[in-house]
């Protein structure tokens, strides 16, 4: 499905056996590219048929520099740590 995609530039899955958690890393062209995937019938659908399986989703922007492709996997979990701070710092 991936794959096909207009506007991927190219992605990674990253699963931990023990704990049940997996995490995709996906780089588009740009925003307009991701956007559609996220409405397309193909990502809907996988959404439908995996929400028995998934406790918990999230979702992350970052901007990279294209010269910082490809991303490893360190460089992804530091993003998403960031993150996690950022949002534990954020009045609700």
């Amino acid at each position: 499905m991936l794959p096909a995609q207009p506007g991927i530039v190219g992605y990674s899955v990253r699963s931990r056996v023990l704990g049940h958690e997996v995490w995709t890393a996906t780089v588009w062209r740009d925003d307009a590219s991701i956007d559609a995937f996220v409405r397309s019938p193909e990502h809907l659908t996988a959404v439908r048929q995996g929400s028995s399986a998934i406790a918990k989703v999230e979702y992350h922007r970052v901007q990279v520099r294209v010269s910082d492709l490809p991303l490893d996997w360190s460089r992804v979990l530091a993003e998403l740590e960031r993150a996690a701070a950022r949002a534990a710092a954020t009045p609700r």
